[in-house]
């Protein structure tokens, strides 16, 4: 209902088709819907393509599009912070090694 002209610019005949695109719209708002960090890399691929596909056809997706680099940036963002915190865990444990090897 927020979207009312995203297929109007559709270029592929036949009510099935249609529908079919409209299902693959349908399933990729749903998966959008999830949490950022429970994404795979691989999982954010096939919706980007899925995305393109769907504007190659002839829909009009700029909200979408957004929202998919939204949880993309979301996703990475939140990765990069847990793997600098490993790194930080990582450096604490070496230096507690290293604090209890002196002390002896």
């Amino acid at each position: 209902m927020k979207h009312p002209d995203i297929a109007t610019g559709f270029k592929l005949n036949g009510k099935g088709l249609k529908t079919a695109y409209m299902s693959l719209l349908l399933s990729l708002i749903e998966t959008l819907r999830r949490p950022p960090l429970s994404f795979s890399d691989i999982e954010l691929s096939k919706a980007n393509s899925t995305l393109r596909e769907l504007t190659e056809a002839g829909f009009k997706l700029d909200w979408l599009k957004k929202k998919l680099e939204e949880v993309s940036l979301k996703r990475k963002n939140a990765v990069d912070d847990g793997s600098r915190v490993k790194q930080v865990e990582e450096r604490i444990k070496i230096l507690k090694v290293d604090i209890v090897g002196t002390q002896r």
